[in-house]
């Protein structure tokens, strides 16, 4: 019955998580104007490099899944942890200061939750009754 958890988180997960990530992006820039401190340091969303974030998703959701299912106690601390590292990694795009580039960091944490709902759904799936 696991399969199911990791179906769900994994392959079903890659469609919903990148839709809505691109969602939030075309909305940030149709609402909020780049500044030319964005577009020349490279915090246009067009240069982001879609496959890398499709990748990372894959492995978190499949790791929130194996942790919920079989150690469940560990999740709330790897989660935690993923989040601060992804925060710290984001952190130079924070400190440009501009509306843009602010936002841009709110919205990659926007996908990040929803990535971590799918695998705690799968997590769920494989945990025996």
């Amino acid at each position: 019955m696991c399969w199911i958890g990791y179906f769900i988180a994994v392959l079903v997960g890659i469609p919903v998580t990148y839709m809505w990530s691109e969602l939030l992006f075309r909305l940030l820039e149709a609402r909020v104007p780049q500044t030319h401190a964005d577009i020349e340091r490279g915090a246009a969303a067009g240069e982001r490099i879609w496959w890398i974030a499709v990748m990372i998703g894959i492995f978190e959701r499949a790791i929130i899944t194996t942790l919920m299912a079989y150690a469940a106690s560990a999740v709330g601390a790897f989660i935690a942890g993923w989040v601060a590292i992804k925060i710290a990694s984001g952190w130079q795009q924070w400190s440009r200061d501009t509306r843009y580039a602010r936002a841009a960091v709110f919205i990659a944490l926007l996908g990040n939750a929803m990535s971590i709902l799918f695998g705690l759904i799968g997590g769920i799936l494989c945990q025996k009754p």
